[in-house]
C-alpha cells in the first residue's frame, strides 16, 4: 500500500480529516492515479505515527482523506544509527541518502573532511540540504518507514569530534585499521545510539582518525 507523509498541521484530529496539497497531491493524483475510496497510508512527520486513510474527495488543488485507524506496529528500529558522511563527488550523496534511508538510518550529517574534493559554500549547502531532505522523504515513503531521517547541516572535523562524544559506540570506516573487528565490539556491550563515520572517496587521513580516537577518550 502506498504511503505519503504530511505535516502535523495538515491534520484535523477532531474530524480525522487531512488536506493534501503540493507535491504529494500531484504524486497521488497524477502519478499513482488514486481514486475516491482508495486506501493509503499517511505518515505524520515528527510523530512516527502511521495511519490507514481513505481518499474521500479530489479537488483541483487538494485531496481530502479520512483517517481510519492508527498502525500500532512501528517499522523503526529502537537502535538509533546516525551516519556522518564525508562529502563525496558528483551526485553520490543522493544515492547514499536514498540507500541509508531504506536501511533505517536516523540522521545523516554531511562532513567536510581533509580529502573532500567538494567544497560547499553556505548558499550551495542550503540548496543541497533541501534537495537531500526531499530524497530522504521519497525513500522513506518507498520503504514504508514511520520516520523520515533528517539530513542535517554540514559540519567540519572539529564539530564531528564534539558530536561523537554523545554516542554509545562510534564506528569509523578506516582502511588502515588492522586489529579491530566489528563482531566482538558489537557483542561486548548494550547500545542504543551508534555513530558511523565514513570518509569521502579518498578516505580518512590518519590524523583525522587519531583526533576521533582522542575525542572518545
Amino acid at each position: 500500500m502506498q504511503k505519503v507523509f504530511v505535516e502535523k498541521g495538515q491534520v484535523n484530529f477532531e474530524t480525522n480529516e487531512i488536506e493534501i496539497q503540493g507535491e504529494a497531491y500531484n504524486h497521488i493524483k497524477n502519478v499513482l492515479r488514486f481514486r475516491v475510496n482508495d486506501s493509503l497510508k499517511i505518515g505524520i512527520k515528527d510523530s512516527q505515527k502511521t495511519y490507514l486513510a481513505t481518499l474521500q474527495k479530489i479537488d483541483s488543488d487538494k485531496l481530502i482523506c479520512h483517517l481510519e485507524k492508527v498502525y500500532e506496529e512501528s517499522t523503526e528500529s529502537p537502535l538509533q544509527i546516525d551516519l556522518y558522511q564525508g562529502l563525496p563527488k558528483g551526485d553520490k550523496m543522493e544515492s547514499i541518502i536514498q540507500k541509508c534511508t531504506e536501511l533505517g538510518i536516523h540522521h545523516i550529517i554531511p562532513v567536510e573532511m581533509k580529502r573532500c574534493v567538494v567544497k560547499l559554500n553556505r548558499k550551495d549547502a542550503e540548496k543541497k540540504k533541501l534537495r537531500w531532505n526531499k530524497i530522504a522523504e521519497a525513500a522513506a515513503m518507498q520503504s514504508q518507514r514511520d520516520q523520515i531521517p533528517e539530513v542535517e547541516n554540514k559540519i567540519n572535523g572539529k564539530e564531528l569530534e564534539t558530536k561523537i562524544k554523545n554516542y554509545d559506540m562510534v564506528f569509523v570506516a578506516y582502511e588502515g585499521e588492522k586489529t579491530q573487528y566489528l563482531k566482538p565490539l558489537i557483542q561486548q556491550r548494550q547500545m542504543q545510539k551508534i555513530a558511523i563515520v565514513v570518509g569521502p572517496e579518498g578516505g580518512l587521513e590518519e590524523t583525522e582518525v587519531d583526533c576521533l580516537k582522542q575525542a572518545r577518550c
